[in-house]
């Protein structure tokens, strides 16, 4: 029986075919080819990771990475994949993530109707990857998943993120290693802030963020930051190139209080007016 018409459980093997390459070899070439802050996500093995990133740093390859990397961790079971819409997801996850896999040669199974999925072909056995649009995330409802990675988190409705994430946590109950990863260039206080920026998150040992620059990706056209610069408010440039947390209306970074970074000074108060 061909695994593209394989029915079954998701809490079942997928099932397997004998590929001749070497899987601990594959995942260090992969991370080789990373640069740093892309090798800190690759690494990472929190259960919440997300990636704060300037435009061209590199995120949906840090994500194809890790796609790969948690394939290989949870052979035999089901992750997923999701942009913010379902046209994202042919006209970014797609052609990206073929690229990549053709780069290091890893044999790949493709089925595109109903949905869009990917099973990854490893000596170990199989993984089946889901491509789903986050703004229907409900699709992933009673899935069975090991690991679930969202591009561009920031760009959807916070009000929708915010009710997807505790549902698609709940979704992480099968196979070895389960990882809900994110990346986006932040767009001010949304979901990316809440869930990794703020104090009570940052108390969180479930959870980390990296930050990546634009400039830390050395892949990038050598003009490529100089015409962000001459084209961007300067003030929206510490989201747009260096991941941070902004007020895209004012420009303002956030800063955590400390009393040292933030000190009030007392005026003297003002007396009343004499009166007659």
């Amino acid at each position: 029986m061909s695994i593209l018409n394989r029915e079954g459980s998701v809490l079942d093997h997928i099932g397997s075919r004998y590929v001749d390459i070497d899987t601990d070899d594959l995942l260090d070439r992969i991370r080789t080819d990373l640069h740093p802050p892309q090798q800190q996500f690759f690494d990472n093995q929190n259960e919440i990771v997300g990636l704060s990133a300037g435009y061209g740093a590199g995120k949906t390859r840090a994500l194809c990475s890790m796609a790969v990397k948690l394939a290989a961790m949870n052979i035999g079971f089901i992750g997923a994949v999701m942009e913010p819409t379902a046209p994202l997801i042919r006209d970014i996850w797609q052609t990206d993530f073929e690229l990549f896999l053709e780069q290091y040669e890893i044999p790949y199974t493709f089925r595109a109707s109903p949905l869009p999925e990917y099973t990854l072909h490893f000596k170990e056995g199989d993984s089946k990857l889901l491509c789903r649009s986050f703004e229907n995330w409900s699709r992933i409802i009673g899935l069975n998943l090991s690991h679930v990675l969202v591009d561009e988190i920031d760009v959807v409705s916070p009000a929708i993120a915010d009710k997807a994430f505790p549902k698609i946590l709940g979704r992480l109950r099968a196979g070895n290693v389960r990882q809900f990863c994110a990346a986006s260039t932040p767009e001010g206080f949304r979901w990316l802030y809440n869930t990794f920026g703020t104090d009570e998150a940052k108390e969180r040992t479930d959870r980390q963020l990296i930050k990546m620059r634009t400039q830390d990706n050395p892949h990038l056209p050598s003009d490529f930051i100089e015409r962000m610069q001459s084209n961007y408010d300067p003030s929206m440039l510490q989201a747009y190139l260096n991941g941070e947390f902004i007020n895209l209306t004012t420009g303002q970074v956030y800063d955590r209080f400390s009393r040292e970074n933030n000190i009030q000074i007392a005026l003297p108060k003002r007396s009343k007016p004499d009166t007659l």
